[in-house]
């Protein structure tokens, strides 16, 4: 009989990828508006929104493409659920809910990236990772 579970290291990679890509697209463009996002962290009453903007930046482009990589995942993957976790719980949650009215996104997608950050960083980075850290090996 196979095993099914030998698909396990390719389900995570597919998760590292997807995860990265979507912190990347959502990281980066805060470089191009530092202050619009240090603006925007203002009006959520997030403390000190001049040095929050730019670290969440760095930790969204940065973790995002450390991700992809796979170079020092779990590291990557403590950084942004912290991220994600002050984003949810601070600010999405509180001012929108779960989800927001009229069916508009609430804290549902943050609540997912928060989850699977969180995966990201109790596992290893499986196969097709550079991380010198962590021996990676496929299960057959």
């Amino acid at each position: 009989m196979p095993n099914p579970d030998r698909f396990a290291p390719y389900a995570l990679l597919l998760l590292r990828l997807v995860v990265g890509v979507a912190f990347v697209l959502h990281g980066y463009p805060k470089f191009q508006s530092l202050d619009g996002v240090a603006g925007f962290f203002g009006s959520l009453s997030v403390p000190t929104p001049g040095i929050m903007a730019p670290i969440v930046a760095v930790i969204e482009t940065f973790g995002g493409l450390a991700l992809i990589a796979g170079f020092t995942t779990r590291i990557a993957g403590v950084l942004l659920a912290v991220v994600m976790f002050f984003c949810t719980v601070l600010m999405k949650l509180p001012q929108l809910g779960f989800v927001a009215a009229d069916l508009k996104p609430g804290a549902e997608f943050d609540l997912a990236f928060l989850a699977a950050a969180l995966v990201i960083a109790t596992v290893a980075p499986c196969v097709f990772a550079i991380d010198p850290t962590v021996k990676t090996t496929t299960r057959s």
